[in-house]
């Protein structure tokens, strides 16, 4: 099965539109598995801490495409290797980078959402090395706000925001690498 990209772009699309969580295609020796997921959302009690922003690190230039968060992950194996899927190897209790906080009073405790990686991947805040971030702490964003892009195997994945709200905290830096279920922002709702 000889499968090229714009080919291999079609099946994600189909596996998207379709809402469907899984789709494998088999031909011979060789299998494609598109397993579909998306961004995690959960309510945590968090703490306002400040914390400053760290410069963007430049990294390689780079566009969205048309593919959000939601968007599959891809794997493709022959059946005659050992059959590991994209899912193998992910930790979705990734340490994040954190600083040390002051003494902090219960007046201080809300509840926020945490945005957190839908893959494994590199996190970029910008689209180019010399534009702005998408976001930055303190902006308000928008349901669909493009909040970062997680570029996985070659493939840029656009994370965007499910719920209105303000950026309280971006909890990793440009250019690192994150995990599966890896917090990447934590979101104050908009009337909470």
């Amino acid at each position: 099965m000889d499968i090229d990209l714009t080919q291999l772009k079609q099946l994600i699309a189909i596996a998207e539109n379709a809402n469907i969580g899984q789709l494998e295609i088999s031909d011979g020796d060789q299998r494609i598995s598109i397993i579909c997921q998306s961004p995690i959302f959960t309510l945590l009690p968090a703490f306002n801490t400040a914390s400053s922003l760290v410069a963007p690190q430049h990294h390689q230039a780079h566009t969205p495409s048309s593919l959000d968060a939601t968007a599959p992950t891809v794997s493709a194996s022959h059946m005659s290797a050992s059959d590991v899927s994209c899912s193998d190897n992910l930790n979705p209790n990734a340490s994040n980078p954190s600083t040390s906080s002051p003494a902090i009073s219960s007046a201080d405790v809300t509840n926020i959402i945490t945005v957190t990686s839908p893959m494994v991947g590199t996190f970029y805040r910008s689209a180019e090395p010399d534009t702005p971030p998408f976001v930055n702490e303190g902006d308000d964003v928008a349901v669909g706000d493009t909040l970062c892009i997680v570029e996985a195997m070659k493939i840029l994945h656009e994370v965007k925001a499910e719920q209105a709200g303000k950026i309280q905290h971006i909890t990793v830096n440009d250019g690192d690498m994150v995990e599966y279920g890896q917090t990447l922002f934590e979101l104050q709702p908009t009337g909470v």
